[in-house]
């Protein structure tokens, strides 16, 4: 079993727990900056998902239920539609 394959959803989760849990604490007027802290926690999981899984070689987990390729990457990270296009261009182009 091989469970750090699912390192980005569990960031992602972890990440907007503690924010849900920082915004009952947080008065209204500093709410703004919780919210660029959770952009950039974001973007970090983001960053971190360029470097740690390439995408070329499909990753299995939890008795192949799960898969980790590079179409799962580019759709469940959300790479941008560009990225997405370059690499699985659709049969009509």
């Amino acid at each position: 079993m091989n469970a750090s394959l699912i390192v980005l959803e569990l960031a992602v989760v972890i990440l907007g727990l503690v924010v849900l849990v920082l915004d009952w604490f947080t008065p209204a007027q500093d709410r703004r900056t919780l919210g660029y802290g959770a952009a950039l926690g974001v973007g970090i999981v983001l960053l971190y998902s360029f470097f740690a899984f390439d995408g070329r070689d499909p990753l299995y987990a939890f008795g192949n239920a799960y898969v980790l390729d590079g179409l799962a990457l580019c759709a469940g990270a959300d790479h941008g539609h560009l990225l997405c296009a370059r690499e699985f261009p659709s049969p009509s182009c």
